[in-house]
């Protein structure tokens, strides 16, 4: 009986893990982290958004389209505060950190 308490409480607090992998930023990611609900989802979403405001891989990404001067696009949140950030940075660091010297990356 003890022997089937002890098996029954090992596999109970046996740790789950979750795993995604995939593509982004022009690189390959793998996201491990534990949890017995699974949020790949979400997670890809996100790396999606990221994706389409800030790679420099994608052609169409806000960021690819404001380096090429197209005047009609609107800019998310996401590159908002990557942006204001950006910005901060360049001022606290008297400029070394320079965001428009070049295309944003």
């Amino acid at each position: 009986m003890d022997f089937a308490i002890s098996v029954l409480t090992i596999s109970c607090n046996t740790k789950k893990y979750q795993v995604l992998e995939g593509y982004t930023q022009g690189t390959t990611f793998r996201v491990i982290y534990e949890s017995s609900e699974n949020f790949n989802v979400k997670i890809y979403e996100l790396l999606e958004q990221f994706d389409k405001s800030l790679s420099t891989y994608q052609d169409s990404s806000i960021i690819s389209l404001i380096n090429k001067n197209d005047p009609d696009i609107a800019v998310d949140d996401i590159f908002r505060t990557f942006f204001e950030k950006s910005k901060y940075a360049s001022e606290k660091t008297d400029g070394y950190f320079d965001i428009t010297v070049g295309p944003l990356v």
